[in-house]
């Protein structure tokens, strides 16, 4: 027999084993890390830290966001504003989403930001909510009475903040998140205050205007669930937004009544007074002082 031909037998027989070694090879791996999955899984599931990670599971499905609306602006009857809306931000965190750094940094640039002591900001930052079960927190300072209430910033601050947040090359900001909160203003100062009423920290009207029409300038708010899952993340809905109200007090009139009548009342040494003004064709109030 050819001994060329021997050889050449030899090597077909060897290069046919070669690629079922390597895939013998690669199943064995394969096999391998599928084990150490199912083996993980089983000890996630039924080990000595099951329970920790079942109160996770929990904390999260059970997390509800509530989404506010914003509320209705109120104008007179020539379209000046008498209530409106202000941007105003809550400064919350991400408790997952922190990290060594940026529980420092967060605290670092708030307090220089914002003046606060920033020794009290890295106490919130670094206390162990996880074990609460709290996976989002708000931002609070302590006010007069030791009392403690969430901190909000201004449109100027909240876009200093956001450009942090954006920049890459800017402090580590990891888990700070910025809520909408929106703050009543009214333009004129206190003129047709006793008309207009007023709208607590809570969003809720009290007297005049804002009390008695509260559920109609209020709008609705929406609950939705947070997930934590990525594929779970999605924007947020608008909730429904209050309805505006035109009412019929002309403002300048008002203005014109309300210094009148304290002009009166401090000539006549009285304690009180009242001034109606109304159009006699349609029954119309045009100031009330």
């Amino acid at each position: 027999m050819d001994v060329s031909l021997v050889e050449h037998g030899r090597q077909a027989m060897t290069d046919l084993l070669l690629p079922s070694r390597r895939v013998r090879l690669l199943l064995s791996v394969m096999t391998f890390f599928a084990l150490a999955m199912v083996f993980q899984l089983i000890r996630v599931q039924y080990g000595p830290y099951a329970p920790v990670f079942a109160s996770w599971v929990e904390a999260a499905e059970a997390l509800d966001n509530e989404v506010d609306p914003m509320r209705g602006i109120i104008y007179d009857r020539d379209g000046d504003l008498l209530a409106t809306n202000v941007p105003t931000y809550y400064l919350e965190i991400e408790v997952y989403q922190l990290t060594p750094a940026s529980r420092k940094q967060i605290a670092a640039v708030l307090a220089r930001t914002l003046i606060l002591p920033y020794e009290d900001l890295y106490r919130q930052l670094s206390a162990d909510w996880g074990a609460l079960g709290l996976f989002r927190i708000r931002i609070t300072r302590e006010v007069n009475g030791g009392e403690r209430w969430p901190i909000t910033v201004d449109q100027v601050a909240a876009d200093m903040l956001k450009a942090f947040l954006l920049d890459p090359e800017a402090p580590d900001l990891s888990g700070l998140k910025l809520v909408p909160a929106p703050r009543r203003e009214y333009p004129a100062g206190s003129l047709a205050g006793h008309v207009l009423g007023f709208v607590n920290q809570e969003g809720k009207g009290f007297f005049g205007v804002e009390g008695f029409y509260d559920s109609w300038l209020a709008g609705r708010s929406l609950t939705i669930e947070r997930g934590y899952i990525p594929p779970e993340a999605r924007l947020e809905p608008d909730a429904p937004a209050g309805v505006n109200l035109v009412l019929t007090i002309d403002l300048d009139i008002q203005q014109m009544v309300e210094e009148i009548l304290a002009k009166a009342v401090e000539n006549a040494g009285a304690e009180s007074g009242q001034i109606i003004v109304m159009d006699p064709q349609t029954g119309e109030i045009l100031a009330l002082a």
